[in-house]
């Protein structure tokens, strides 16, 4: 089994892993969507259980969480850094899916099939994160992409770490 450290360019990471491959992915300040285009990898983190994700899939990483991701199979993958969206429309559907996670819940982690649209969309982003050249929105490009194709409920399931904890760090504020 071989280990790597696949380098993150800008907003975005695009990567191409071979069978019996693992990679460190590392820690980040920020939540991380990952998407699995094709394949199938065991995703590890010091903060949560192991889980495999096949066929095609995203789901949400843990920030401060370091995270290694093996393949049984080879796989291809993209991470999209969630960096504070720029559009205020994209600010405001976050803000809306605050009403559809309930402070109780139990922060579990969640999987979404990827749709063959976003697919396509990601794929022609390589391009870019090849070349260096990174769109500085790319997070609110993906998002858009996320707001036409899934629900508010799949997007609340997905997004609720994220969301409970913009909620938490706004009571914090207004209680100090």
């Amino acid at each position: 089994m071989r280990v790597g450290y696949p380098k993150q360019s800008g907003g975005m990471l695009f990567h191409e892993m071979p069978a019996a491959h693992v990679e460190q992915l590392g820690s980040s300040r920020n939540y991380r969507l990952f998407f699995l285009l094709n394949g199938k990898v065991r995703l590890e983190g010091n903060e949560w259980d192991s889980c495999q994700v096949h066929g095609q899939q995203l789901l949400l990483l843990s920030p401060q969480c370091e995270i290694s991701c093996g393949a049984f199979e080879k796989s291809k993958y993209v991470t999209v850094n969630c960096t504070g969206l720029q559009s205020w429309h994209n600010r405001c559907y976050l803000e809306e899916l605050k009403r559809y996670v309930y402070s109780g819940q139990e922060l579990t982690f969640s999987t979404l099939p990827l749709h063959e649209k976003l697919k396509k969309l990601l794929s022609g982003f390589t391009a870019y994160t090849n070349n260096e050249y990174q769109y500085l929105e790319i997070y609110d490009t993906v998002f858009v992409v996320l707001r036409l194709l899934y629900t508010n409920e799949e997007m609340a399931l997905l997004l609720s770490p994220m969301l409970q904890g913009i909620s938490n760090e706004e009571n914090e504020l207004r209680n100090s």
